[in-house]
């Protein structure tokens, strides 16, 4: 099975377009997400929504946006089945998955880090090697 494809912005902070230019064109015009998470659709319950509360405060920050409504409206169904205590075995594997996309699993969270903060962990040395011609 085929590795999942690296996200544009982590292969950004490696540096992999630097030594490998041409792989930036392939993956031009990729959609960029701007709109925030929002609040929880109508169609969950109450106990359901407060469960949405719950996930986008602990979610990471600059990891969920609008486009990813449907899966954490997947993932708060599965949870919602897993605290009432009748989620069936693969419902807690659907949910785990769902989870650990968003970075919400140590070994995921690792990975997520590094993407969202390393804009953040910019120094002046960078805008200066930014402005630096290259040889």
């Amino acid at each position: 099975m085929p590795r999942p494809r690296t996200p544009t912005s982590t292969l950004e902070n490696r540096g992999a377009f630097l030594h490998n230019p041409q792989r930036r064109e392939d993956r031009a015009g990729e959609p960029v997400p701007t709109k925030e998470l929002g609040p929880a659709p109508a169609t969950l319950t109450p106990f359901q929504a407060k469960i949405w509360d719950e996930l986008a405060t602990i979610i990471p920050a600059g990891v969920a946006f609008d486009c990813d409504r449907w899966v954490i409206e997947r993932a708060v169904r599965l949870m919602s089945k897993v605290r009432r205590g009748v989620a069936k075995c693969s419902e807690v594997s659907q949910l785990i998955t769902c989870l650990s996309r968003m970075g919400m699993t140590p070994a995921d969270r690792s990975r997520v880090r590094s993407m969202v903060t390393a804009d953040a962990e910019k120094s002046t040395w960078d805008e200066i090697d930014e402005e630096a011609p290259v040889q």
